[in-house]
């Protein structure tokens, strides 16, 4: 009963709060949801009693510093993968070290919403530097394992990757174009907003230095299928992911793209039955959670976002080139939440509102992230790896052609 008076009081506050807030146009549906709900939660004193006591058991110090503790293990010393004599012309004889620059593309997972949050509204913060695939805070050696910062002990001199909090458009996002509520159709804008900030950048040299770009995006539009079938279709995905892959390679010379796979949303969507993850998960999606939720319809769609991204790079589409790739990093592909002791979801994974990833979340990614690149075409792993130390890489990335 008193789970069901906290649920009647956050929909009413939730109700008037939307009577009396303005949209915001640039926020998509299901985003604008979720902020209205954060901040319903906010403004009700009982809500914000139970968020205190979410936190409490999913951000108590011990969680925290083993999370941290967790990637202070990792001693990472390599013979392999070290920038070059001479800076290669091809693709196919890049080493890791001789990436210059670092880019991202995606939504708020990219963005990392809430990675730092212990505050309602701090699940609104965009902690770029804490990125898994964009974020260079601290360093590797410091216990943050993102992508940039594996990275960086093949090349310190790396550039891109963003540093502290902010939106795409603050001074510290570095070429971390992701926006919080985007969907695939976003993609082909922040696509061209890359290619101008590249350009409007003199300390870049685009026709020599080479940049590695990751792109990651398909979780809104699975959050929104059951609104309009076609408009998130794997077709629909697709073509938007192609056009925007079509701009990189029509307009960034020397480019190494990491496409990565969506993972199945349906489990994420209704992590945790508590009621902030309920009335979260409620709002930003709504088509995953709830007793009218179709959640093998939305596995469906998610392994058919998975396979449109396979047949995509298998196409042929993205070979012409010698200076340019698009390579499926397929670590999301079976990942699923991690489990905790007591059999239930690990909610120290995951931000306060039990859908973006926490640090200790990023962290993983980032890890799984650089273990699927270094991995060759056709032996990348398809989950993220809890347990995997951090790989070397060989001489050359992976592509189709040297794998």
């Amino acid at each position: 009963m008193a789970k069901l008076a906290l649920l009647t009081v956050a929909l009413m506050c939730n109700a008037l709060f939307v009577i009396g807030r303005p949209k915001t146009p640039s926020l998509h549906a299901s985003f604008e949801r979720y902020v209205e709900m954060l901040e319903t939660i906010n403004n009700s004193p009982l809500l914000r009693e139970e968020w205190s006591k979410h936190v409490a058991l999913t951000r108590s110090d011990p969680v925290q510093a083993a999370a941290r503790g967790r990637f202070n293990r990792y001693n990472l010393n390599c013979a392999t993968g070290l920038r070059s004599s001479t800076k290669p012309s091809s693709v196919h004889k890049l080493a890791v070290g001789d990436i210059d620059i670092v880019a991202a593309l995606g939504d708020s997972l990219t963005a990392a919403n809430g990675a730092s949050a212990w505050t309602i509204l701090g699940c609104l913060t965009e902690y770029r530097g804490r990125s898994w695939s964009i974020g260079g805070d601290r360093s590797l050696d410091q216990g943050v394992s993102t992508m940039p910062n594996i990275l960086k002990k093949f090349n310190p001199e790396v550039r891109g990757f963003s540093t502290g909090s902010g939106n795409a458009a603050s001074s510290g996002a570095g070429y971390n174009v992701a926006v919080a509520g985007a969907i695939a159709q976003d993609m082909p804008g922040q696509a061209q907003n890359l290619v101008n900030k590249l350009r409007a950048d003199s300390s870049i040299n685009m026709e020599q230095d080479w940049k590695m770009i990751t792109l990651f995006i398909g979780g809104n539009n699975l959050c929104a299928f059951c609104n309009d079938l076609n408009a998130h279709s794997a077709e629909t995905m697709i073509a938007n992911v192609a056009e925007a892959l079509d701009i990189i390679r029509d307009n960034i010379p020397r480019a190494y793209v990491n496409l990565a796979e969506i993972f199945d949303i349906s489990p994420v969507a209704g992590l945790g039955n508590g009621i902030i993850c309920s009335l979260v998960h409620g709002a930003v999606c709504s088509c995953g959670h709830g007793a009218d939720a179709d959640t093998a319809a939305l596995t469906e769609l998610s392994i058919a976002y998975q396979r449109a991204v396979q047949a995509l790079v298998n196409s042929g589409r993205y070979e012409g080139k010698d200076d340019f790739v698009v390579v499926n990093q397929p670590f999301y592909r079976e990942t699923v939440p991690p489990a905790a002791s007591n059999g239930g979801p690990d909610l120290s994974y995951f931000a306060p509102d039990c859908f973006h990833f926490s640090e200790k979340g990023q962290n993983m990614a980032g890890k799984g992230l650089w273990n699927s690149i270094v991995s060759p075409v056709g032996s990348k792993p398809a989950d993220w790896g809890l347990d995997q130390p951090i790989q070397c890489p060989s001489r050359y990335l992976p592509t189709k052609q040297n794998s």
